[in-house]
């Protein structure tokens, strides 16, 4: 830290940025001619706290200036590179004696290479000790932090919707919310805070048949089992519907439309926010502007 200013400093590999998909706020990646001379790339949060907002400005690391030629955006699949300063393997040599020896390699597969990959990459990086590589997934730290909305609000934030005049609605679960992420209690739950009254079709947890792809490849199938939850949620006397997943309040819009049904459809949010009055159900038209 004494020789660089406090900030961390990285050789980088003219490849870096397209392997961790950075995208750069301005300026320019290091090429072979800036990697060679006392040239500096600068992560977001550096830049930010050297108050430089430009390339142009200069930096001083190890012992003498470098000109910043770029600076990233924040970098959501390597958050470590935020706070380097990164500057070409040449000019590391020169600069800090570098060895040529790196301590972290990124590596960008397919899905279903992932596996393989992590059982070949310790001994590939280091041979001699492959025990000493360890293998992590930038992946994982991401989705740690991402969030479907209604988990976040009830799970993560305790968010306490305001009291909202509504009918009675009733609320389809997706399948990938439901088997995926687990949420069936949350919706409710805020639903009831937001005082909304939730009258329960009697299989709100069945597939309303649009699945992505299998109402393309699968349609007859596809629409009948829509044409069962339409006649669900119809049961329920209920004048809207609500749900979490745009697939799924698409697809029984559709059909509630086809069916010439008044009852609306609605992501859950529109009504937790009180929209309803400004936004009309999906497949309606818009109201006219004042």
């Amino acid at each position: 830290p004494a020789a660089t200013g406090g900030l961390q400093v990285a050789a980088a590999d003219l490849d870096l940025l397209r392997v961790v998909g950075g995208t750069l706020r301005s300026g320019e990646w290091l090429n072979r001619a800036t990697a060679t001379f006392p040239s500096v790339v600068l992560g977001a949060t550096a830049a930010q706290r050297l108050g430089i907002v430009a390339p142009g400005a200069q930096v001083w690391l190890g012992g003498s200036y470098f000109a910043v030629v770029g600076i990233l955006d924040p970098v959501p699949l390597a958050p470590e590179l935020d706070t380097s300063a990164l500057i070409g393997i040449p000019a590391a040599t020169s600069a800090f004696g570098f060895a040529g020896n790196p301590t972290t390699v990124y590596e960008r597969s397919t899905d279903a290479s992932i596996d393989a990959v992590r059982r070949l990459l310790p001994g590939t990086v280091n041979p001699a000790s492959p025990g000493d590589v360890t293998v992590s997934r930038p992946s994982d730290a991401l989705a740690a932090k991402t969030h479907e909305l209604v988990s976040f609000l009830a799970d993560v934030m305790h968010f306490t919707p305001r009291a909202v005049t509504a009918e009675p609605v009733t609320y389809h679960d997706s399948c990938a919310g439901l088997r995926e992420l687990g949420i069936k209690a949350q919706p409710r739950a805020l639903l009831a805070s937001a005082g909304v009254p939730v009258r329960e079709m009697t299989e709100p947890e069945i597939c309303c048949g649009f699945g992505g792809t299998f109402c393309v490849k699968y349609p007859d199938i596809s629409m009948r089992m829509v044409e069962n939850k339409t006649r669900d949620i119809a049961a329920t006397g209920a004048g809207t519907v609500l749900a979490g997943d745009l697939g799924c309040l698409l697809n029984i819009a559709g059909r509630l439309g086809r069916e010439g049904s008044a009852i609306g459809v609605r992501h859950v949010a529109e009504v937790l926010a009180g929209m309803t009055q400004e936004v009309p159900p999906i497949g309606h038209p818009a109201p006219p502007r004042r």
